[in-house]
């Protein structure tokens, strides 16, 4: 018997229930908090007409899984992730085409993807470790860090700058350590206080074990 299965835009129902499954099949693959869609994110899936119909969903959940910093998505964050109306007037690519090595392909990237944000996360954590203790008491965040620098505006003045030649100028005393000097020393005191235990000291530095091994080679520290 011919099971006859109408195509996605006639089942306005299952598109958020079929989103919030692909979704959460990818945060337990990855390991990671799945995301979720804010009320108008909800709407503008179900007004969007699905040419690729399942297959073009579940690319989509896997793409906003991946680039979206965000937890709750909204409608503007999502919609960076839809084509719009000129696009879905193309015709599809059917026939002839290698679905299985375009699944890999897709695969692949979104693995070097998911790889680089938590590279620059362990960065952004390694940083803040690095952060004077008075600022930390402060609760001074990294991205208040940054927006603080951000905000700087360059010194601008009609006057002269004059020099008086009785003052001497500051001795300048270069930091030894560059920032990747102090992540290996960091790394090899983790290492030191629980004894070699990898995973142990990847807890303590706030990184994956994975990583923290990666970083091992990368250094060539002994353990």
């Amino acid at each position: 018997v011919p099971i006859t299965v109408p195509p996605l835009r006639e089942r306005k129902d299952d598109i958020p229930v079929l989103f919030r499954k692909f979704c959460i099949d990818f945060a337990e693959k990855y390991k990671r908090l799945p995301i979720q869609l804010d009320e108008g994110a909800r709407n503008l899936l179900a007004i969007y007409t699905w040419p690729g119909n399942v297959r073009e969903l579940k690319n989509i959940a896997e793409q906003v899984s991946v680039l979206t910093q965000e937890k709750v998505v909204t409608a503007g964050e999502l919609q960076e992730f839809i084509p719009n109306v000129q696009q879905n007037s193309l015709p599809m690519l059917t026939a002839g085409h290698n679905h299985t090595a375009e699944f890999s392909e897709r695969e692949l990237l979104y693995k070097v993807l998911f790889d680089m944000r938590n590279d620059i996360n362990d960065l952004k954590k390694v940083v803040y470790g690095l952060m004077p203790a008075e600022q930390q008491e402060r609760g001074e965040s990294r991205h208040e860090i940054v927006d603080h620098y951000s905000e700087m505006k360059p010194y601008t003045s009609d006057q002269p700058v004059v020099i008086d030649p009785k003052i001497k100028s500051p001795i300048v005393v270069e930091e030894s350590l560059s920032l990747m000097d102090k992540e290996k020393e960091m790394i090899q005191r983790a290492l030191k206080k629980h004894r070699g235990k990898r995973k142990d000291a990847a807890r303590d530095l706030g990184i994956s074990e994975r990583t923290l091994y990666r970083k091992i080679k990368e250094y060539k520290i002994a353990e």
